[in-house]
């Protein structure tokens, strides 16, 4: 069971995080998506800032715009030679939000695996020639069964490399795709060890979505824009403490932004806390403990020679309550004070409790509900063997894509 950890301006962690995904599927303004990564990324939650970019990218935005991948890539090599440097998370969020999202790498995601099919029969000639480990995944592709892929995909011991030549050979020969140029393993090889993602099913499915989509949908352009000098210097005044406001206010005026009210159709933290009230108690009263594994607080604790015993702060060795002092003279964020109450209800407030992802999806995205995911993916394939029959692709693109650039 995960534990309520608050950012350093006392906002729950996982719900910065969905509302960061949010706001960038919605297009909210711009500093709204930089506000919610730069909670996390000083909250010192840089490692969960890059693992919720990559999985944002390919749940949402992988399938028509590829070359964003590569771009990501570079962007996050450089955080990692300088690891103050929040500059390139605000440029991949800001080509991230300028792409067009879709919804259909995440709905494969919510296959379930009691809706296996399980082929049975003479086998068709063609599968012959993949080996027999490859057998049920080739087929489940030639079918569509998203289960079926993403169950395969995920249990299988072979290198995602393998699966990616697999994929490719068989929409070749199932003719939902064609090649200008073999796929030669050593080059794949290459280029898939090039890109850090977390989770390589992940990947594998969304370069299958994107082979799939008409070329006439795909985003091939690798030009990217850059952060203003604005745009930083807005980030940088987040980070400021000014003179004229006194601490207990200082929480309030750094909470620029509301937590999305749509988050509730995700898992939450706060679904432990669910009893009227409980929620609230605990940031009143124990906010310090629920800090208290935040780099960010670890780090003002250490200063202060404060650790957590129970769930309360305590001070060693500081008999006059010298330190108790200097530290609440900076931080009294008294949860209690009626002026702080709009600061609470920021994080306590009123969120949709609807627990249906597929009905989230279905708002962000005005998507039928009921149109289940192979429906969806076959009208794709259908519009995508449409296009490539009857469309002369005028920058002669490789109906594949461009894979062995892109992946």
């Amino acid at each position: 069971m995960s534990k309520l950890q608050l950012t350093r301006y006392l906002y729950a962690r996982d719900e910065v995080e969905y509302s960061l995904v949010l706001a960038l599927i919605q297009k909210r303004p711009l500093e709204e998506c930089y506000y919610w990564a730069a909670e996390l990324f000083y909250s010192g939650f840089s490692a969960t800032l890059t693992k919720r970019i990559w999985y944002t990218y390919y749940d949402f935005y992988a399938q028509y715009r590829p070359r964003l991948e590569y771009y990501i890539e570079l962007e996050l090599r450089k955080t990692q030679k300088d690891m103050d440097n929040f500059e390139p998370y605000m440029a991949i969020i800001k080509n991230m939000r300028l792409s067009t999202p879709t919804d259909t790498v995440f709905v494969v995601g919510l296959s379930h695996v009691n809706d296996l099919t399980v082929y049975r029969g003479k086998i068709p000639k063609w599968v012959k020639k993949f080996e027999k480990q490859d057998r049920p995944l080739v087929r489940a592709i030639k079918n569509m069964n998203w289960t079926n892929i993403m169950y395969q995909l995920d249990r299988a011991k072979q290198e995602p490399t393998h699966h990616c030549e697999i994929i490719i050979e068989t929409l070749i020969n199932i003719g939902l795709i064609e090649s200008q140029r073999p796929c030669h393993k050593d080059v794949i090889n290459s280029l898939w060890r090039r890109i850090s993602c977390p989770n390589d099913t992940h990947r594998l499915v969304a370069l299958m979505c994107s082979l799939l989509t008409a070329d006439n949908m795909i985003d091939t352009r690798n030009i990217f824009v850059k952060v203003a000098q604005h745009e930083l210097e807005y980030v940088e005044q987040l980070n400021q403490q000014p003179d004229n406001i006194k601490p207990p206010y200082l929480l309030a005026s750094k909470r620029h932004f509301q937590i999305n009210p749509l988050i509730g159709h995700f898992e939450l933290v706060r679904d432990q806390y669910s009893e009227k009230g409980v929620l609230a108690r605990e940031y009143k009263m124990f906010w310090e403990y629920h800090a208290s594994q935040t780099p960010f607080w670890m780090e003002r604790f250490e200063e202060y020679k404060a650790k957590i015993q129970g769930k309360e702060l305590v001070f060693h060795g500081d008999e006059n309550g010298t330190m108790f002092d200097k530290f609440y003279d900076k931080y009294q964020y008294d949860l209690d004070e009626s002026y702080m109450a709009n600061v609470l209800a920021l994080s306590c407030g009123s969120i949709e409790y609807k627990k249906d992802l597929h009905t989230l999806m279905s708002l962000l995205f005005d998507n039928d509900v009921s149109d289940d995911i192979s429906r969806r993916m076959q009208t794709i394939t259908l519009e995508s063997v449409s296009s490539h029959q009857t469309e002369e692709d005028p920058l002669n693109m490789d109906p594949l894509k461009a894979v062995l650039n892109t992946i």
